[in-house]
């Protein structure tokens, strides 16, 4: 189950950190993620594709430690980050660090089956091309 808490976390950290990587630097692979550094679980940005990270909480204060918050604020968080990095925020080495799910208590998991062709048939309905969520 934690498994499946992970993979439908990650789905969720996908798509809220889109935005951010649109107006951090486009293309660059920069992304929101938390991680376990030293015992705690933190808040940071991973520069580039298995690359170093960066304690956002630890670079300011102000930006919150957790990413639910951290979304929930939307661009004035989005804003902080983008000044601690410019600033040139220090850098943890990824070999020190563990990545721990984006979303650690996600309220609502949902999950879509991509394999119902044979219950659609049997049903005498259409398949539709592409999943239906929240269908009456």
């Amino acid at each position: 189950s934690d498994l499946l808490v992970r993979a439908a976390s990650l789905r969720t950290f996908k798509v809220c950190t889109r935005v951010f990587m649109a107006e951090k630097r486009p293309r660059s692979g920069l992304r929101l993620i938390r991680f376990e550094h030293e015992g705690s679980v933190k808040l940071g940005v991973e520069i580039g594709e298995g690359g170093n990270v960066v304690d956002l909480h630890a670079a300011d204060s102000t930006i919150p430690a957790d990413m639910r918050t951290f979304l929930t604020q939307g661009s004035e968080s989005i804003q902080k980050a983008k000044n601690a990095l410019a600033q040139g925020a220090p850098e943890i080495p990824r070999a020190q660090i563990q990545l721990k799910a984006p979303i650690s208590d996600p309220e609502k998991v949902i999950c879509v089956g991509m394999n119902y062709v044979d219950h659609c048939t049997e049903q005498n309905v259409p398949v539709p091309k592409e999943p239906e969520i929240g269908r009456a």
